[in-house]
């Protein structure tokens, strides 16, 4: 090419180069104050036809969704497609397809607020306050809390594996088979001669029905003293919290402030019991860390309106609201939008309590051995005589709680080996004086044994002496 023409072509090339980088310049300038649809239009069609990836419109939308409720950083303000929503309502009936657990979105990671008995999750291991990180393998720490809930979702009698962090340590449950879990929002006791309690296990849709029934039974049999116990109670519906304190109080004072926005504007409401006659008997409270949202207004309205005692500890301290609300663009997919806070009825954001909760009038902590994890050991693993493992501390906890006086920091001494083969021995098993999966499992099942027997709940041995001492006051 002659010299003359290579200088042309070049400074051709030069003034394309100047112009392509300066329009692709005014392309990445972010666009001000200017939140118009031309802007967004713009940036979705050029990811959408020119971006490598090539993603789907599909995508780019629910990227679009899912950014803009990220940018409120709320965990509890969520997008449900049709098919998360009827997971979503499958939960809030007596029962549903799972591992047997329920959550809590912190920070979109999965924790676990409570265990149900005899489920996949509890043979599993799995317990409250667990993080779950894994799903089958995969690694969901830095995916969002939906993403995660849809990979443990599935349909009934198929198998899933769950990673988790306890306390800061990774564990991996074996094989577990979803199952139909069921899910009684309410179950009652006698704990003793006219003590009974009432446990409510969330505020479903059908839980006011069936607290009623069950108290109306328990009142037939005829109630000196009554325990209500909310505790690793996640909350649920304002409508079912106020029918079941409807049961209790009446008030010329509200139980209930909620601060609601609609449309930039907010409003300040305040909600009122109907005239109720109070209970002949005493009743008290428990609560506990993981005690969240109506549970928590349950607890606060109880102890202000009712002066009822609270006995636990400091609950959750959830106080925001939310609805689900229908989205009127596309059929069966819904928003849950925290439209405001609530406060007790005197006023009081739990949230601004320091720390953030509902305070017991009476604190009491559980026994550890209530939140002691269950004892796995997976396959051929075995452990013996002169190793050291967390999971020798945990089987010398519960052969301490067996009646066996040893060490507990995790080293297999000789004393150990010699409790573990008087325990194989009293429980029918092989005696070898190694931990193996078949001795686990009996201490496991001896650990489930020992939280099964009232007299071991510290927190309802305390509400029960409170009652008792209620009773014979006059005596």
């Amino acid at each position: 090419m002659p010299t003359n023409a290579k200088r042309i072509m070049n400074t051709a090339l030069f003034f394309l180069f100047i112009t392509l980088a300066f329009l692709g310049g005014l392309m990445i300038t972010p666009p001000g104050r200017s939140y118009d649809n031309a802007v967004f239009n713009e940036v979705f069609d050029q990811l959408h036809q020119n971006h490598h990836r090539q993603p789907s419109e599909e995508t780019l939308w629910r990227g679009a969704i899912d950014g803009m409720i990220a940018s409120l950083e709320d965990p509890y303000t969520y997008y449900l497609d049709g098919e998360d929503y009827l997971r979503w309502q499958d939960r809030q009936g007596e029962d549903f397809v799972g591992i047997g657990v329920t959550v809590q979105n912190v920070d979109e990671r999965v924790h676990i607020i409570g265990v149900f008995p005899n489920s996949p999750a509890e043979a599993g291991g799995l317990m409250a306050g667990d993080v779950i990180t894994h799903v089958d393998g995969v690694d969901y720490r830095d995916m969002s809390y939906l993403e995660t809930i849809s990979a443990l979702s599935g349909e009934e009698d198929t198998d899933v594996t769950i990673g988790y962090e306890r306390h800061g340590v990774f564990y991996e449950t074996p094989t577990l088979t979803r199952r139909r879990i069921d899910n009684p929002s309410v179950t009652a006791d006698t704990v003793q001669a006219g003590i009974h309690i009432i446990r409510v296990h969330s505020f479903g849709r059908d839980t006011a029905d069936v607290f009623s029934d069950e108290l109306a039974a328990l009142e037939t049999l005829g109630i000196d003293a009554l325990i209500i116990d909310v505790r690793d109670n996640g909350g649920g519906y304002l409508s079912t919290l106020e029918a079941i304190l409807d049961i209790f109080l009446s008030d010329d004072l509200p139980y209930f402030q909620s601060e609601t926005w609609w449309n930039r504007e907010s409003s300040l409401e305040s909600d009122y019991l109907n005239p109720t006659d109070p209970k002949p008997y005493p009743i008290a409270v428990l609560i506990n860390g993981h005690s969240a949202s109506a549970s928590e207004a349950f607890a606060a309205a109880m102890h202000e309106l009712g002066d009822y005692p609270l006995i636990g500890t400091q609950t959750f301290g959830k106080g925001t609201q939310q609805v689900m609300r229908p989205l009127r663009s596309v059929r069966n997919h819904f928003l849950n939008l925290t439209e405001g806070r609530w406060m007790t009825g005197a006023g009081i954001w739990i949230e601004s309590n320091d720390p953030p909760g509902v305070s017991p009038t009476h604190l009491v902590e559980q026994d550890p051995l209530f939140t002691q994890p269950l004892l796995y050991v997976s396959g051929e693993t075995v452990f013996s005589f002169d190793m050291v493992d967390d999971t020798i501390a945990r089987m010398q906890a519960l052969l301490v709680m067996s009646g066996y006086a040893i060490r507990t920091d995790g080293y297999f001494d000789a004393a150990t080996q010699s409790a573990v083969e008087s325990f194989q021995s009293d429980t029918g098993l092989s005696v070898n004086g190694e931990l193996d999966a078949p001795t686990a499992a009996a201490l496991s099942q001896a650990l489930l044994d020992y939280r099964a027997d009232i007299a071991n709940d510290a927190q309802l041995q305390a509400a029960i002496d409170y009652l008792e001492g209620m009773l014979h006051a006059d005596d």
